[in-house]
C-alpha cells in the first residue's frame, strides 16, 4: 500500500492505493486529487524561559510551554508547523495533519528534552476521522528510524474535537488510530482535480 501527498494553492492533494513490486523494484506514477481541505499555516514565538509560551494556528493546533521547561536563563523559540505527509504503516493510520513541534534555545540549538511537560493540542478533523470514536484515537509521535508513529512517553485527553497531549520530548505529533478502525481516511474531493507527482519525498510531493 502507498499514499502520496502534497500541497498546492493552500490545499492538500493526495493519492493512495496498492502497487505490486516485482524483482525488488517498480515504478510509481501517482495521480494526486484535491481533497478540498485547506492546509494550515505555521506559527512561532520567542520569549524568555521564565515566561509561559503559548501559540496556536487558525485550525486549533497549539503548543503551551510552561516557565523554565527548557532551562533557567535566556530566550527560547517555539515553532508549530504542519506536515503534508500522510503516514500509514505498521497497522497505524494518521488521522488529519501531523504537526512538527520544534524548540530552539537562544543559540539556535534544538531542545529535544524538556524539564517540564509541554501541552500539544491537535484538532480532530472530521474530514479525516471518518467517524472513528474518540476512544479509538491515540497520540502518535513519529520515529524516523522506524518510519512509524509510536505511543510511548505521552499522556492524552481526547474528545470528538481535539486531542490534548502532555509530553517532555519534541517530535512530529499526530492523532492516530489503527488502519482497521480507519477505512478510507482521506476524504474524496467534492470536485475532483488531478495532478502529476513529479517528485515524491518522505515529506510530500512536488506537484505539476
Amino acid at each position: 500500500d502507498y499514499i502520496a501527498s502534497g500541497v498546492k494553492n493552500g490545499e492538500l492533494w493526495t493519492d493512495q492505493g496498492t502497487v505490486s513490486v516485482e524483482n525488488g523494484t517498480t515504478s510509481l506514477d501517482p495521480v494526486l486529487e484535491n481533497t478540498g481541505v485547506a492546509f494550515p499555516g505555521s506559527v512561532s514565538k520567542t520569549a524568555d524561559v521564565s515566561e509561559t509560551i503559548a501559540l496556536a494556528n487558525s485550525d486549533g493546533a497549539s503548543v503551551m510551554l510552561p516557565p523554565y521547561a527548557t532551562g533557567f536563563e535566556g530566550d527560547v523559540t517555539v515553532e508549530l508547523s504542519p506536515d503534508p505527509t500522510m503516514q500509514f504503516s505498521n497497522g497505524i493510520a494518521q488521522v488529519g495533519f501531523a504537526y512538527n513541534v520544534e524548540i530552539r534555545d537562544s543559540d539556535g540549538f534544538p531542545v529535544a528534552k524538556l524539564n517540564l511537560p509541554a501541552t500539544v493540542t491537535l484538532p480532530i478533523d472530521q474530514e479525516f476521522s471518518n467517524g472513528v470514536s474518540a476512544d479509538s484515537l491515540t497520540p502518535g509521535s513519529f520515529n524516523d528510524d522506524l518510519e512509524s508513529y509510536l505511543y510511548d512517553g505521552m499522556v492524552a485527553d481526547t474528545n470528538s474535537k481535539q486531542m490534548v497531549i502532555q509530553t517532555t520530548h519534541m517530535s512530529r505529533f499526530a492523532v492516530t488510530t489503527t488502519t482497521d478502525a480507519l477505512s478510507g481516511a482521506v476524504s474524496s474531493p467534492q470536485a475532483p482535480k488531478k495532478l502529476k507527482a513529479k517528485k515524491i519525498t518522505t515529506t510530500g510531493a512536488q506537484l505539476t
